[in-house]
């Protein structure tokens, strides 16, 4: 059995949650035996929205349970495995580590991040 204190990192797809070691919702909702099973854990929970769409949804309601929301400098890449395949892994992990929000900052950056496409 492996301990850390490392955040626990929860995405909408299994590749994003196979690349970060993390768990996947499968979609974006919670579900009550989700959450359970995920606020069994002590790691930190923080959420990765797909970057366009409506990962909005999935974040927001992370919020709402107090959890935080990690919103990677990822350019037009539309999740965490594109970003990977273009970025390389490092950079993704680091970028996300230095983006975790919570609250009033994390809505706002939920509402950037989450929007429709630049440009397209």
């Amino acid at each position: 059995y492996n301990r850390t204190n490392a955040p626990l990192f929860v995405t909408e797809g299994f590749f994003d949650a196979f690349h970060v070691k993390g768990c996947a919702t499968l979609g974006r909702q919670l579900t009550p035996s989700m959450i359970s099973m995920l606020n069994s854990s002590t790691r930190e929970k923080v959420i990765i929205p797909d970057r366009f769409g409506d990962g909005a949804d999935l974040a927001m309601s992370a919020l709402r349970l107090n959890w935080k929301v990690a919103t990677p400098d990822i350019g037009q890449c539309k999740d965490i495995t594109e970003a990977i395949v273009k970025y390389g892994k490092l950079y993704v992990i680091k970028n996300i580590m230095d983006n975790i929000y919570s609250g009033t900052a994390a809505e706002t950056m939920i509402g950037l991040y989450c929007s429709t496409r630049e440009g397209k």
